[in-house]
């Protein structure tokens, strides 16, 4: 799975363990974090978004609704 992380989430289950590295990144994340709560509230919080593949405009995709998520949350 292929995601983009506004934050720093450390991700523990089991033995398994994952950190976003944040800062707008996109990076391969493992499959496993998705079934987490705490995976499903940054999701929601949109600090973390779902990239559908690797191409360069699913990238920009990821991006524009990241920063459009920023700009909802700060005008509340």
């Amino acid at each position: 799975m292929i995601i983009l992380s506004k934050k720093k989430f450390h991700f523990k289950a089991g033995g398994n363990h994952f950190t976003t590295k944040g800062g707008m990144i996109i990076e391969e994340a493992p499959d496993w974090i998705a079934s987490l709560p705490f995976y499903q509230w940054a999701k929601d919080d949109g600090d973390i978004v779902e990239v559908k593949d690797s191409s360069a405009g699913a990238e920009d995709v990821a991006v524009a609704k990241a920063k459009r998520t920023t700009r909802k949350t700060a005008t509340k």
